[in-house]
C-alpha cells in the first residue's frame, strides 16, 4: 500500500481498499488476505471494519466485498485497545488472526508509564522471532485451502 507510515491511516485504508476492489474485480476468483503491522494493521481495520466515508477514508468496500476475503492477518494492532476487528466487522470473525507479542505496549494496553521498556516487544523482530509470522502464515494457508 502507498501511505506515509507515520499517522495517516485514511490515505493507506482508501489506497489498501481500492486494491481489493480492483482484484475482486478483475479476478472475481481470487482469494484475498489483507494485514497489517502496527500501522498497517490499523489501515486493514478501516477498510474491513469502516463501512462508510469518514475521518478521510472515502473509499469503502462495497457490499460483498467480504466474499473476496479469505483470511486476515494483524500483527501490533493498536486498535485492540478498543477491540479486536471482529468486534466491529463479525463477518471475518472466523478468518482472522490477531496477534500482540509479550507485553507490546501498542496492542497489549498497559501502565502508559511502561512503553518506552516494553517498545522492544513491539518491534517487527519480535514477532518473526517468537514464531507468529509462521503462526500467521500456517493460519492463513489454512484458509486458503
Amino acid at each position: 500500500m502507498k501511505y506515509p507510515a507515520d499517522n495517516q491511516i485514511d490515505v493507506g485504508a482508501n489506497d489498501m481498499s481500492a486494491h481489493i476492489q480492483s482484484m475482486a474485480n478483475s479476478c472475481p476468483n481470487t482469494r484475498l488476505v489483507p494485514g497489517g503491522y502496527s500501522l498497517g494493521a490499523a489501515v486493514t481495520d478501516v477498510v474491513l471494519a469502516v463501512p462508510t466515508q469518514m475521518w478521510g477514508f472515502t473509499n469503502p468496500l462495497p457490499p460483498g466485498s467480504d466474499e473476496h476475503i479469505a483470511a486476515v492477518a494483524l500483527f501490533g494492532n493498536g486498535s485492540q485497545w478498543v477491540g479486536p476487528i471482529t468486534n466491529f466487522s463479525p463477518a471475518y470473525n472466523d478468518r482472522t488472526i490477531e496477534l500482540c507479542h509479550g507485553d507490546d505496549p501498542v496492542c497489549h494496553p498497559a501502565d502508559p508509564n511502561t512503553w518506552e521498556a516494553n517498545w522492544p516487544q513491539h518491534l517487527a523482530g519480535a514477532y518473526v522471532s517468537s514464531g507468529m509470522v509462521n503462526q500467521a502464515a500456517d493460519f492463513v494457508a489454512g484458509k486458503l485451502q
